[in-house]
């Protein structure tokens, strides 16, 4: 995991065994979906690397530690192993910053950090366990509901991020997920800690949930999707959680970035 970080994130069976992966005459490697060029660059180092290691008959699989595989785990070499993660993926430092600089509520936080590490319980993720589950998206029936496809493919999602990004005064709409999340960075800026900035924090986590919130009505609850509804949901996620920053019983982020403070 630590050389091919991309490779585990969109894995098929990321809990799988060698021996799983051996199909007679050779390794086959699965994967969620369909590799971006990057992906398909580690994906031919991993098979690369795999082809070349020898294979030991008459021996269970074992879990080692480090580069060297025969290490004990510790705090430092654990930490050592997430800076060489993070350097493989720099658009999770932006999704920190995301999180940990926010003022939506813990439960959202730990939600869209699962969203970065593509983890959550899309169709697809849970056709793993069920092959015979539909895995196309309820909200715009034209693909398969993958973390990539559910909260940026999708017309839906696409319509969303199209208006919060103007009312933020930034461009939300991003060719793949990692341009999404580095696209954070000027929504998270360390030294910019006006009221506006604050509240620019909360528009991807509020579009994120309000996605997953709809997409869930639909299935769970029978609910027909509609875009005003999911863009209710969205702003009244940013309208709630901005409460909290100032204390004021009404908050609105205005198009173009500007924030109105009511008590009343």
């Amino acid at each position: 995991m630590s050389y091919f970080p991309g490779m585990y994130h969109i894995a098929l069976n990321q809990e799988g065994r060698a021996e799983e992966a051996w199909e007679g005459n050779g390794w086959r490697l699965r994967f969620q979906r369909a590799p971006t060029l990057a992906e398909s660059t580690q994906a031919t180092g991993l098979a690369r690397m795999i082809a070349s290691a020898p294979l030991v008959t008459g021996s269970s699989d074992r879990v080692r530690w480090g580069r060297r595989g025969h290490e004990e785990y510790t705090v430092r070499r654990g930490y050592r192993w997430w800076r060489r993660l993070a350097s493989h993926r720099p658009e999770m430092v932006a999704l920190q910053g995301l999180i940990w600089r926010s003022a939506a509520p813990l439960k959202i936080k730990i939600f869209v950090w699962l969203v970065g590490q593509e983890r959550i319980l899309t169709k697809v993720y849970c056709a793993k366990w069920n092959p015979d589950i539909s895995t196309q998206c309820v909200l715009c029936n034209g693909g398969e509901e993958t973390v990539d496809h559910l909260f940026r493919e999708c017309m839906a999602a696409r319509g969303l991020w199209l208006r919060l990004g103007a009312r933020c005064n930034h461009r939300l709409n991003c060719p793949s997920m990692g341009e999404f999340w580095e696209a954070t960075r000027k929504l998270t800026c360390r030294g910019d800690r006006s009221l506006e900035s604050k509240v620019r924090r909360l528009v991807i986590p509020a579009g994120l949930w309000a996605i997953w919130l709809t997409r869930n009505s639909v299935i769970f609850r029978g609910q027909r999707f509609y875009m005003e509804n999911l863009w209710d949901t969205a702003e009244g996620c940013i309208r709630d959680w901005g409460k909290f920053i100032v204390g004021a019983n009404t908050i609105e982020l205005h198009r173009g970035g500007h924030v109105d403070v009511g008590t009343g």
